[in-house]
């Protein structure tokens, strides 16, 4: 066994710590409603990262990465109106990007399946609640236009997904 011997010392330097992916998420959102032009400073690119700011700019947002600095224009924020929101993997993304899209006064439709490589999904998540997930594609475009949002249940439009699932879960 070594021996190991503290003594008294007083610490100096800078410690910088790492951006935070979930502070950045929010930072790009609150820019792009802010209607104006912010700075988020450090930014650290990830893919959960690139898909926000996918998203606002699909929005009309404006953004810019210079270094580990990003601007974001909000001043035409909801202009496109027939919007495609691509959250990618990001789970983080979608869940910010529903409300916010709704909120802009747009349709929300959103394409999803049951769990995979998570507890649940989107599905199982809906289905708990005592959503029937299970709306045929007409249905699915009333509700839609009538309440501004609705869920396509993948396995229902992509009927090979029914027999991957079990081969999806066990993935992870």
């Amino acid at each position: 066994m070594s021996n190991v011997t503290f003594q008294p010392f007083t610490p100096s330097g800078t410690i910088q710590a790492p951006p935070s992916k979930s502070d950045v998420h929010r930072a790009v959102i609150c820019a792009a409603l802010s209607g104006g032009v912010c700075t988020i400073s450090p930014v650290a690119l990830s893919e959960d990262i690139r898909a926000t700011i996918g998203c606002a700019q699909a929005l009309g947002a404006s953004v810019r990465l210079d270094g580990d600095v990003l601007t974001v224009d909000g001043s035409r924020m909801f202009e496109n109106r027939s919007a495609v929101l691509d959250c990618r993997e990001s789970g983080s993304t979608l869940r910010f990007f529903i409300p916010v899209a709704a909120a802009g006064g747009m349709k929300v439709a959103k394409h999803g399946n049951r769990a995979a490589s998570s507890q649940s999904g989107t599905a199982d998540c809906l289905e708990a609640l005592g959503v029937n997930i299970y709306q045929s594609p007409e249905r699915c475009i009333e509700l839609l236009n009538e309440a501004g949002m609705c869920f396509f249940f993948a396995q229902k439009y992509h009927t090979s997904m029914k027999y991957v699932g079990a081969i999806r879960r066990e993935l992870g």
